[in-house]
């Protein structure tokens, strides 16, 4: 029903039920070097679990003419929790150590506590007409009807800063603090400069006198004046005049810095203050369906051919928290993950499957398969560093597939079989990202089906899959353009178990 709907028509009479799920995992790694700190590349894990990807399938034959259904996810399908987050939500927060540096804050590490988790789920309702045109031609003409459904979850919380005068802050009580030293310092500053202004009216100093014990007797002035960051060296070259001038300078710095981190605080409050991401994403397509089925050299070659066509698909952001990713210089928000109403293009891409099968001898059957995805005709767009790229910017070739197998009936009750699959994607690396990249994969499967009667037979099956990593050299938008390395990995697993029955002749 869904790999060679056409070749239906090989069935006996009657009707053809088939039942089965399977039970897969995936392990995700999303390895980035963007580290401020020390350069020690960190690793995010994310665990992938779909216990339940279930298939049904239908199809009745009376003479000539075969009517199927068919249940599956067609995309999607499983649950992924990244315990610790993603790149793209830490590094906005891994920013503020070289920001706060560069301005002459000792902020020395940041801090952070985040989680993200997310669920796919694509549902595919096939239907179609197979007709066996004669003993080596059959047709089909079908459609499948896609309900698709996405959900994200996550959290941003507990934003700090290290620093070696005030340990651990939230940043913008940070700036709040240092505004407050900034405020205290211009005080003592004034000051400082008041009392001299006051010696020079009583005639106690001459503002020509040098800074000395005996016009600085207990050291206030010099001390003043250290406290303000001036050298030694430095106050050894003044007088009481330049001293008055300098407290009174550093007043009006101090007064100015307090001022700007005062107006900083709440923007920067707001832009690491916890944040939550509720969404869920819904959308539906419709993919038309043809197929070809060839028979011959008496039933020793069959080839079957299917070509699905492009299903336009649109999923609609129903938002009920959102994360910033964007503020503007009063920290108001100008931009997000997931925007509520968001209209996202999720086209699923014309795919044509060639699959053949030869009978090496009595029991023993080869089996090969080709398959490709025209990726390039669908209208996905990626926004990298604010700029929006559509599939032909990031995908280079149509990905492909390309698969080999044996199959061998030990008796009439048990077959065995066994096989390969390996993938060539046709992304480039503008495509690449935490949230959805493509990698070249080899898998493995082997399985077996036993016929407990005429009417029932059951089938169980596993495989594993291989993805080889890919590195990418993206750059971060500090204004400058920053440059990271970013790794992806992956690693998936999964087990089937199926029920097929026969209501008619075998």
């Amino acid at each position: 029903v869904y790999y060679n709907p056409a070749g239906l028509t090989k069935l006996s009479d009657g009707l053809h039920l088939s039942i089965s799920n399977q039970t897969l995992g995936q392990t995700k790694n999303v390895v980035n070097d963007f580290n401020y700190l020390n350069g020690t590349p960190v690793d995010y894990q994310g665990d992938v679990s779909a216990p339940m990807f279930p298939g049904f399938y239908a199809a009745y034959k009376t003479g000539k003419v075969v009517f199927s259904f068919g249940f599956n996810p067609i995309g999607g399908g499983g649950s992924a929790d990244f315990a610790a987050g993603l790149p793209s939500i830490e590094m906005p927060a891994s920013t503020l150590v070289p920001s706060f540096a560069s301005q002459g804050m000792d902020v020395t590490g940041y801090s952070l506590s985040m989680n993200f988790s997310g669920t796919s789920v694509y549902f595919g309702f096939q239907a179609g007409v197979s007709y066996e045109i004669n003993d080596m031609l059959s047709v089909y003409a079908g459609g499948r009807y896609i309900m698709a459904k996405n959900t994200y979850k996550g959290e941003i919380k507990d934003v700090m800063v290290s620093s070696t005068s005030k340990g651990d802050m939230a940043p913008g009580a940070y700036l709040t603090s240092l505004a407050g030293d900034a405020t205290a310092g211009a005080t003592a500053a004034t000051g400082g400069g008041d009392n001299l202004q006051a010696a020079f009216d009583a005639g106690l100093l001459d503002p020509a006198y040098p800074i000395n014990g005996v016009t600085d007797p207990e050291g206030a002035v010099t001390g003043g004046l250290l406290a303000l960051g001036y050298t030694q060296a430095e106050i050894n070259g003044m007088d009481m005049g330049d001293a008055q001038t300098s407290f009174y300078t550093s007043a009006a710095i101090l007064t100015g810095t307090a001022a700007q981190l005062t107006a900083m605080s709440p923007v920067v409050a707001a832009q690491t203050a916890d944040q939550e991401a509720d969404v869920e994403q819904t959308g539906s397509g419709f993919t038309p369906i043809v197929g070809v089925n060839l028979s011959l050299m008496e039933d020793k070659l069959n080839i079957g051919i299917k070509y699905e066509f492009k299903t336009n698909l649109e999923l609609t952001n129903n938002t009920t928290s959102d994360v910033t990713t964007k503020w503007d210089m009063a920290g108001q928000p100008t931009g997000s993950m997931f925007s509520d109403g968001e209209i996202i293009n999720a086209d699923m891409p014309a795919m044509l499957s060639i699959g053949v099968r030869y009978e090496l001898m009595e029991g023993l059957n080869v089996h090969a398969g080709f398959h490709t995805y025209f990726d390039k005709q669908v209208g996905w767009i990626k926004t990298v560093n604010d700029i929006d790229y559509t599939a032909e910017d990031f995908i280079d070739k149509n990905s492909m597939e390309y698969a080999l197998g044996l199959e061998y009936n030990i008796n009439e009750k048990l077959l065995v079989s066994a096989g390969w699959l390996g993938t060539n994607t046709g992304v480039n690396d503008l495509y690449q990202s935490d949230l959805s990249y493509s990698i070249n994969t080899n898998s493995f499967g082997a399985g077996g089906a036993f016929a407990i009667n005429d009417m029932i037979t059951i089938q169980l099956g596993g495989f594993m899959t291989m993805y080889q990593d890919a590195t990418v050299a993206k750059e971060y938008n500090l204004g400058d353009m920053v440059p990271y390395n970013e790794t992806y990995k992956k690693s998936a697993w999964g087990i089937g178990v199926g029920l097929d029955f026969t209501f008619g002749g075998k």
